[in-house]
């Protein structure tokens, strides 16, 4: 039972910014491994990934929020989980030149995807 009552309209944006966010997310962890120059990585994951993952954190907060769904949830939690592990490995990884790797990167994009699946399916 939600605490408040939000119009479909204002859950149907707060769905679809959230998925901008998470879209703007996915786009600076690839931006942090494609480039080769470290300075275009960093850009890409401060300027993009960073902003994109603080806004995912937030939205989520607010949908979860609106369609009464509690924080302590096991895929809240795991989701939660999984995308701050993401953005370390993406900080990390842009924090010094020689850090960048396809594991570095097929961990960070995967936890992402996972991420994802947790908030689509939303499991038990």
């Amino acid at each position: 039972m939600p605490l408040v009552t939000v119009p479909v309209a204002v859950m149907l944006a707060l769905r679809f910014l959230k998925l901008l966010a998470v879209a703007g997310l996915f786009a600076g962890t690839l931006g942090a491994f494609m480039p080769a120059a470290l300075e275009d990585r960093q850009r890409a994951g401060y300027a993009v990934a960073g902003p994109a993952f603080g806004a995912t954190w937030v939205l989520g907060l607010m949908t979860s929020f609106a369609g009464g769904v509690s924080l302590f949830a096991p895929w809240i939690l795991a989701s939660a989980a999984l995308s701050m592990f993401s953005i370390n490995v993406v900080l990390w990884s842009i924090g010094k030149e020689g850090r960048r790797s396809t594991g570095a990167a097929a961990l960070a994009l995967s936890t992402l995807a996972g991420c994802v699946a947790l908030m689509v399916w939303k499991p038990a």
